[in-house]
């Protein structure tokens, strides 16, 4: 058999160069088709969803910034309301001036009444008064401080720490009378009108002077100078 002659051999790579080119640049036109309908889908995607001129644009923008200062203006609205309408002022104020009143009266205890007591009992503070019901590792009975007893592991009776505890709370209790009476004093004196506290004489309850009728009882009432009476006319 004759082999085929270099003229053949060139016809036959000319024709599959054409077949390959061919089939390349149907390829790529497919390809470019999908890309452009995608794009273009996605263009009208987009369109869809913005708004079509820069004036609708800033109505939005303007819309939505008067529902977000809405917003915050009502939170804050009812906020200042709790604060100032509620008591939470008056017990935040009560409770730092409380704490700060606890401490010295606690002071007024340890620091000036209890010293005196201290020279009684040679020495020692309220707080080292205890009695030890069972001795600690050492088999002592007879400890110089509280804490000596404690480290030892005894079992006490602080007899000291419970009368000192006592005694601020009673300092406490008249400190703090002595101020509320000092005070309602004071306010009946500059304002002769104000309001306080009388006595029921039906139910001995306490009834606000600007009363009528006892919320307790509910007996109706006449003010008379500094003290209530019941009103016989409406019973």
């Amino acid at each position: 058999m004759r082999p085929p002659s270099a003229g053949v051999l060139k016809t036959e790579e000319a024709k599959r160069q054409n077949l390959t080119s061919s089939f390349a640049a149907e390829n790529s036109g497919s390809d470019a088709a999908q890309f452009t309908v995608s794009t273009e889908t996605e263009a009208n995607e987009l369109s869809r969803l913005l708004p079509d001129n820069l004036a609708e644009a800033r109505v939005l923008i303007h819309q939505s910034s008067k529902e977000a200062l809405a917003t915050m203006s009502y939170f804050w609205r009812s906020f200042y309301d709790f604060v100032y309408r509620g008591p939470v002022v008056d017990l935040g104020v009560g409770i730092v001036i409380g704490s700060t009143f606890a401490t010295i009266v606690s002071s007024l205890v340890e620091d000036i009444l209890t010293p005196p007591f201290s020279l009684l009992f040679s020495g020692s503070t309220f707080t080292e008064w205890f009695f030890v019901l069972r001795p600690g590792n050492s088999g002592a009975w007879i400890y110089t401080t509280l804490d000596d007893a404690k480290a030892d592991g005894a079992i006490t009776e602080n007899v000291g720490r419970f009368l000192n505890s006592l005694l601020t709370f009673v300092f406490v209790a008249i400190a703090m009378m002595l101020v509320v009476r000092s005070l309602q004093a004071l306010r009946k004196r500059l304002d002769p009108g104000a309001e306080f506290t009388i006595p029921c004489p039906a139910c001995t309850n306490s009834v606000s002077s600007l009363a009528c009728k006892c919320p307790s009882c509910c007996t109706w009432l006449i003010k008379d100078t500094a003290r209530f009476v019941i009103d016989h006319t409406r019973h």
